[in-house]
């Protein structure tokens, strides 16, 4: 049959983009290069939005005091976002300065941000950069030593690791934690070794505060942090990625919060995908700029897993119509085998042993491997999370203002850029807990 051969053709086609991925994964094998550190010379400001965050913000806030750096080169914001509790007074008795926002019709962490640029708008220039941290993370103390050399060098938009504050607390957490583990060797790391521009997460981020001030930041988006990257990488500035400069982010207890939290992150990933995807493949292709062409695939990557599953399912629903076609290109075992390792692959990278590999380098507690199997089941879920992110996009609309109003009008300062509708992290998994070993 023309459509079992057309359908076969077309997922052999994904397993290769997947294939060229598993390539490009190898490379996070290597050993990390360290950052060869140099003395201070840069200005840093913390902001940190913080809603309802009284029962973790004063840890934060003396983590990041307790930066090997000179004090009076950084300092640290809190804006405390329409809290109802004493979010304000655990962040000031900690030593952090305040700002209270009061608006109940713009909610959310990108608009905190965006208000809290606003208010610092005749101080942000006097600092070189600003680190973008949420409000229950914990900061290394090597953080800003490690940013204040990869500025020195160049580097303007730049990732620290993510790691996990909480992977014993339950399965999920535990699960996402090798996750986020793996994928900082097979897909942070691979690329910062390649030159290729590495993801954005959402916090730990030191963005240099002249990028700022041109591109703006969005609250009209679900993942303003990964507009702000492919915003960037669209004019030549790619994200590095900082492997030695960590950030410990709490992560959800239960299913239905990780839902909950990744379905706001798949509907801004296709938002973006959708507004700036067509210009990055452009750009990519006449400018021959791998980068380009590799962040454009990490955009459709949704897609890509949506359009291998209903491949798959109609392949299947084809042969067991037809059990004896003449139009099967691949035998029904390895297709069955070629198809599983795909969706594993894209969904949590931990196809073809890619994914261990990547574990037993990170060197992560024993105990952490006791979710490993539970892991790859947590992986599948992506796949009905972004089918119901593409069925209900459209019920998610931003109705913010466009991005940097407001904070970008200082003499001198770019005028705001035209922006279409584009995570918003989901609401709090649980108290806090002490680092205990996992540092």
């Amino acid at each position: 049959m023309i459509e079992l051969i057309v359908l076969e053709a077309l997922f052999l086609g994904l397993l290769a983009l997947a294939l060229y991925e598993l390539g490009v994964s190898l490379f996070g094998f290597l050993p990390p290069r360290p950052t060869p550190l140099i003395g201070p010379r840069h200005r840093f400001a913390f902001l940190i939005p913080a809603h309802n965050e009284e029962e973790v913000i004063a840890l934060n806030v003396q983590s990041i005091l307790a930066q090997d750096y000179p004090r009076e080169l950084f300092d640290v914001f809190v804006i405390a976002d329409n809290c109802d509790d004493r979010t304000a007074l655990a962040a000031r008795q900690a030593g952090a300065e305040l700002l209270v926002r009061q608006d109940r019709l713009r909610k959310g962490k990108p608009a905190a941000l965006n208000w809290g640029f606003a208010q610092l708008r005749e101080r942000i220039l006097d600092y070189d950069a600003v680190c973008i941290v949420d409000a229950d993370n914990l900061v290394a103390p090597n953080y800003l030593a490690v940013m204040n050399a990869r500025l020195a060098r160049g580097e303007r938009v730049i990732q620290a690791y993510l790691d996990t504050k909480n992977p014993d607390d339950s399965w999920i957490a535990g699960s996402i934690a090798l996750a986020y583990w793996s994928t900082s060797r097979i897909f942070q790391l691979a690329r910062s070794r390649l030159g290729l521009c590495s993801a954005l997460g959402g916090t730990g981020m030191c963005i240099a505060t002249g990028l700022l001030a041109r591109y703006g930041w969005s609250e009209d988006c679900l993942t303003e942090d990964l507009e702000f990257q492919v915003r960037a990488l669209l004019e030549g500035q790619r994200t590095t990625w900082a492997h030695d400069a960590r950030i410990y982010d709490e992560k959800p207890l239960t299913l239905r919060q990780s839902w909950r939290q990744r379905l706001r992150w798949m509907r801004g990933h296709i938002r973006v995908a959708w507004q700036h995807g067509p210009r990055l493949l452009s750009l990519g292709l006449r400018q021959r700029s791998w980068a380009k062409l590799d962040a454009f695939l990490y955009l459709v990557q949704p897609v890509r897993l949506i359009l291998a599953f209903v491949i798959l399912s109609a392949i299947g629903a084809l042969r067991l119509a037809i059990p004896h076609s003449s139009g099967a290109v691949l035998p029904s075992e390895l297709l069955s085998a070629f198809g599983l390792a795909y969706l594993m692959y894209l969904a949590q990278f931990q196809a073809f042993g890619c994914g261990l590999i990547a574990l037993l380098l990170e060197r992560p507690p024993w105990r952490a491997y006791r979710y490993y199997f539970h892991s790859l089941l947590f992986g599948l879920t992506w796949v009905p999370i972004v089918a119901q992110a593409l069925l209900t996009l459209q019920q998610r609309r931003g109705s913010g203002p466009s991005i940097g109003a407001g904070w970008r009008s200082r003499p001198g300062w770019p005028g705001p850029r035209e922006a279409g509708p584009c995570r918003a992290r989901g609401p709090r998994s649980g108290p806090s807990r002490p680092l205990r070993a996992w540092i």
